[in-house]
């Protein structure tokens, strides 16, 4: 279960990044009780870094929604699904698509 330390901490890493952020997880945080002070915080961080929690409907197989995926607003993702909880697991598979751009840099010969 996650407590102030783990929104403390999360506020300071996301403070301090400088790259694309992807946060992956099974938080267990409720966050589909509205009204609960984690999942109310838990939104104001992601709302204040501009970031967007895209898995919608139950992850667990209680029905509480329990995974996430974080990424920045801008960064878009695709084919976000939520699969049904397996035979052997409470969790729901959550496969998605991100598509990342990278520079490949080329090291200069040593002489």
């Amino acid at each position: 279960m996650v407590d102030n330390q783990f929104f403390d901490e999360l506020e300071l890493r996301l403070l301090t990044v400088c790259c694309p952020v992807v946060i992956t997880d099974d938080l267990n945080l409720h966050r589909d009780i509205v009204g609960g002070a984690h999942a109310r915080r838990f939104h104001e961080i992601i709302d204040t870094f501009g970031l967007h929690q895209s898995v919608s409907g139950p992850t667990h197989g209680q029905g509480r929604t329990l995974d996430v995926v974080v990424t920045q607003a801008d960064l878009p993702l695709s084919a976000v699904t939520v699969r049904p909880c397996g035979e052997y697991f409470d969790h729901s598979l959550v496969p998605f698509q991100l598509p990342l751009h990278y520079h490949v840099l080329r090291c200069g010969t040593w002489t």
